[in-house]
C-alpha cells in the first residue's frame, strides 16, 4: 500500500522504499494495482476517488478476456464508461515542468476502439488546470497532450517515425504505453516500438488539481469525461528522468515498474 510522508513528493510504500520528487531516480508516482479484488491502493495516505456510475475496482484475470498483464495478474478494470481513479494530492510531485519525465503503464482496450478518448491526465478541464495527459486517437495512435497556461492545450502525436509501432485499438489486447521526455526530445513508444520522436522544449504548466492524478480518464469541470474503457496496470510516472531514448525501441518490460 502507498503512504505518504507529505504533499511534497515524498512518499513511502510500507517503510521499505521512498517514491521521489523532481530529479529522482525513483518514481514521483507508482500504483500497481496489486491489491486484489475489489482492493484499492492508496497514495497520500488517501484512497483514490472512485468516479463514475459502478466506478473502476481493482481485479485479477481469472474472468477477464485479456488475462494477466505482462506485470502482474492484477490490475484496474474500468468496467462500463467514465469510471476510473483520481489520486488526490498526487499533483505537487508530478508538475512535470522543463523536465526530463517518464509516463508508462499498460493498457488492455475493451470498447470504443475506434475513439479518441482519454487514459490519464493531470489537470481538471473547463477549470484552467490544466497540466498534461495521455489519449488514445481514433486512430488508434497515442498522443501526449500539455498546456502551458493551464487554460489551453496541445498534443504531441504527429510525427510518426516507426509505422511498425502498434495501434492501439485491438480488443482485449495488452499493450505498453511510454512517453517520455530527454533532453528536450520527446518520444511516445507502443510495446516498444517508437511511434514518436520530436523536438519538445515547452514548460509544462504546473496544475495544482485538487483531484490529482486522474487514471482511466479524464475529468471536465471536475465530472468524469470522455474516459478510455478497459484494463489498466502498472502506473508508473519519473519526474527528472528519462528511462528511455527518445527515437530508439526498447524492449517492453514484463515485470512490474518499480520493485523495493
Amino acid at each position: 500500500m502507498l503512504t505518504l510522508d507529505d504533499l511534497t513528493g515524498q512518499h513511502t510504500l510500507t517503510g521499505k522504499r521512498k517514491l521521489g520528487g523532481a530529479g529522482s531516480a525513483v518514481p514521483a508516482f507508482y500504483v500497481p494495482f496489486d491489491a486484489g479484488q475489489g482492493g484499492v491502493e492508496q497514495i497520500a495516505n488517501i484512497t483514490p476517488t472512485r468516479y463514475g456510475s459502478s466506478g473502476a475496482f481493482d481485479d485479477d484475470s481469472a474472468d477477464d478476456p485479456p488475462g494477466a498483464s505482462p506485470a502482474s495478474a492484477n490490475y484496474m478494470d474500468t468496467g462500463s464508461s467514465n469510471n476510473f481513479y483520481g489520486y488526490p494530492g498526487s499533483a505537487p510531485s508530478l508538475a512535470l515542468g522543463s523536465n526530463d519525465f517518464t509516463i508508462a503503464f499498460y493498457f488492455a482496450p475493451t470498447s470504443d476502439l475506434f475513439s479518441s478518448k482519454w487514459m490519464m491526465g493531470l489537470g481538471n478541464q473547463g477549470e484552467n488546470n490544466l497540466g498534461w495527459g495521455v489519449k488514445r486517437l481514433s486512430t488508434g495512435r497515442v498522443a501526449f497532450e500539455f498546456s502551458t497556461t493551464g487554460s489551453n492545450s496541445t498534443d504531441v502525436s504527429a510525427l510518426i517515425v516507426d509505422t511498425t509501432a502498434p495501434t492501439v485499438n485491438s480488443a482485449n489486447t495488452w499493450y505498453h504505453i511510454a512517453i517520455a521526455r530527454m533532453n528536450n526530445q520527446l518520444g511516445i513508444w507502443v510495446d516498444g516500438v517508437p511511434q514518436t520522436s520530436v523536438e519538445f522544449t515547452a514548460t509544462i504548466d504546473t496544475s495544482d488539481d485538487a483531484e490529482g492524478l486522474i487514471v482511466g480518464g479524464r475529468l471536465f469541470s471536475g465530472s468524469p469525461n470522455n474516459a478510455l474503457t478497459g484494463y489498466y496496470d502498472d502506473v508508473v510516472v519519473y519526474n527528472g528522468t528519462a528511462l528511455y531514448t527518445p527515437g530508439a525501441a526498447f524492449t517492453k518490460p514484463t515485470t512490474p515498474a518499480y520493485q523495493p
